[in-house]
């Protein structure tokens, strides 16, 4: 059983998934995973991805995040770069024919046969048999409206390929545009809502790190602050578990072989970081004092 299934929360989703995506049905419609940021959806997606791979090296899955792109064509762009592993260093503008070149050596097509008119999309295979994720959809430019976003997304990769589609997205933003209640009736077919998912999550982020036993002696008591802190944030979480294990690394032996002494500081040292990158603290004597 993968980590990610062992978690409780969410394993009615990860069997919708299943059910989704396996299904021979064409069912004209995404599914829209929600939950506010930092509340794990990203982490459950990939996590999923991983092990539907794992299972079947053949799986056609692709994961996009729309954060930012300005332009509907970006999202053919980054289709391709995912699905050819373009990266930072190696990504190419589609256009000029030095770009063309340089995707023609990672995709093995003659560009010098090709027509005039080519544009990016005609690299993609889009059927069936692949599912799209698109992530961050609450965060693309303000250049582009809701509407046109969903109409492109359900045009090109539901309608005209039959694809699956998997959405990620904190709804409370979405539902900010008047329009998006309509449209999501047409495009969306079901909605869930990924919880956060602390034991699922927590093992994977001590993964490999220098405090890894000892976070996970005290994953207790971790527990108990994280729901204290009532923010329900595995983003900001991690980010407190590097920064203690970074502080980790440099202390002494003689501090780690002290059990009390270590428990107090990862219980001071995570409700610190916690509180502050929540934004609550601005003056530490003034929040210190408040919490004796």
């Amino acid at each position: 059983m993968s980590e990610i299934e062992s978690g409780i929360r969410n394993k009615h989703i990860t069997k919708y998934l299943d059910h989704y995506i396996n299904s021979k049905i064409n069912f004209e419609h995404a599914i829209l995973l929600k939950g506010k940021w930092g509340s794990g959806k990203t982490f459950f997606i990939k996590e999923y991805i991983k092990n539907k791979k794992k299972n079947d090296e053949k799986e056609e899955m692709f994961y996009i995040s729309l954060n930012g792109i300005e332009k509907l064509n970006d999202i053919y762009r980054l289709v391709v770069e995912e699905k050819y592993s373009i990266g930072k260093k190696t990504r190419v503008l589609f256009g000029g024919l030095k770009a063309l070149n340089s995707l023609a050596k990672a995709v093995n097509v003659d560009f010098s046969k090709v027509k005039d008119d080519f544009k990016v999309e005609d690299l993609l295979k889009i059927d069936d048999k692949t599912t799209f994720i698109f992530d961050d959809i609450e965060r693309v430019s303000s250049k582009i409206l809701t509407s046109d976003l969903f109409g492109f997304i359900f045009r090109e990769f539901i309608e005209k390929g039959n694809s699956k589609v998997i959405l990620l997205s904190n709804d409370e933003e979405l539902s900010k545009d008047d329009n998006y209640v309509k449209i999501k009736e047409k495009l969306i077919g079901k909605t869930l809502e990924v919880e956060s998912d602390f034991e699922s999550a927590f093992s994977i982020f001590i993964k490999g790190i220098d405090s890894k036993n000892f976070l996970d002696e005290h994953r207790g008591m971790i527990f108990q602050i994280y729901e204290t802190s009532s923010y329900n944030n595995l983003r900001l979480l991690k980010q407190s578990i590097y920064d203690f294990d970074s502080f980790y690394f440099i202390l002494s032996n003689q501090i780690k072989e002290s059990n009390a002494s270590m428990e107090n500081l990862l219980f001071t040292f995570l409700m610190f970081s916690i509180e502050y990158k929540k934004g609550n603290i601005i003056d530490f004597e003034k929040f210190y004092t408040s919490k004796l």
